[in-house]
C-alpha cells in the first residue's frame, strides 16, 4: 500500500491518464532544490508537470519563481498544473508566489458538497495580478486506487486537473506547444461558485477524468 503524499498525487494521475508515462522528482526544502527538479524532468521530455507543494513566498507578489516558471511553460512547451495551497481560512486573499504564473494551471480544491474547500488557497476577484485558482477540482475526502485512505485539499485536487491535461495531449499532441490554449480551454469549461467568489468545475473524481477530457475537446473542436 502507497501511504505517502508523492504517491497519492502519482495514483491519482494515473487513475485519470492510465497510459501516462510519470516521473517523479525528488526535492530538498529549499526553491533552488524544487527548481533543479523542474529542470530534471524538462530534461526528461516531459509535457505536463503537476506541482503539490508551497514554491516560493507566501505573499501576493508577481516574483522571480513566477517569472521563471512563465518562461518555462512558454520556452520548453510544458503544462504547468500548481497546487493553490491550503491556507484559505488562516491567510484569506493571499497565495504563494508561484501561483501567481500566468501561464500555470492553478487550481483550488472543491469539498465533497461541491463548494471550494474552507482551506483552499485564494485571492480576490479583483486581485491586481488576477484572480487564483484558475479552476477548481475536488480535493476533499478523495481515495485514489491503490490506496485505503482518502486524502484532501490543492495537493490532491491539482493531480485530477494534470491527469486531464495529459489526456487532451495525448488526442491533440499539437497542443503541447501551446500550453497558453490549454489553459484556456479549461477555463472555458468552469462555472461561477457562490462561495467567495472562486471558480468551480463539475465533478470530478480519482476514477474518472474522461468527463473533463470530453468537454475540453468538445471546446477544442468547437
Amino acid at each position: 500500500e502507497y501511504v505517502d503524499h508523492a504517491s497519492s498525487v502519482a495514483l491519482i494521475i494515473k487513475s485519470i491518464a492510465p497510459d501516462a508515462t510519470l516521473y517523479c522528482a525528488a526535492y530538498g526544502v529549499t526553491a533552488g532544490s524544487v527548481i533543479e527538479s523542474i529542470e530534471w524532468l524538462i530534461d526528461q521530455g516531459v509535457n505536463v508537470i503537476s506541482i503539490s507543494l508551497s514554491l516560493g513566498e507566501f505573499a501576493n507578489i508577481y516574483g522571480d519563481t513566477a517569472k521563471w516558471l512563465d518562461h518555462i511553460a512558454l520556452d520548453h512547451f510544458v503544462s504547468i498544473v500548481l497546487a493553490a495551497g491550503n491556507k484559505g481560512d488562516t491567510n484569506p486573499g493571499e497565495v504563494y508566489e508561484a501561483t501567481l504564473s500566468y501561464n500555470s494551471i492553478v487550481v483550488g480544491s472543491v469539498n465533497v458538497r461541491g463548494k471550494i474547500s474552507a482551506t483552499s488557497s485564494y485571492t480576490s476577484m479583483t486581485f491586481a495580478e488576477g484572480s487564483r485558482p484558475d479552476i477548481s477540482a475536488p480535493g476533499g475526502n478523495v481515495q485514489p486506487i491503490g490506496m485505503s485512505y482518502t486524502s484532501d485539499g490543492t495537493s490532491i485536487a491539482a493531480p485530477m486537473v494534470a491527469g486531464a491535461v495529459a489526456l487532451l495531449l495525448y488526442q491533440e499532441p499539437d497542443f503541447v506547444y501551446y500550453p497558453d490554449t490549454i489553459k484556456a480551454i479549461l477555463a472555458a469549461n468552469i462555472s461561477l461558485s457562490h462561495n467567495f467568489d472562486r471558480y468551480v468545475t463539475w465533478p470530478l473524481n480519482s476514477d474518472n477524468g474522461y468527463e473533463l477530457f470530453r468537454r475540453m475537446s468538445e471546446i477544442a473542436h468547437g
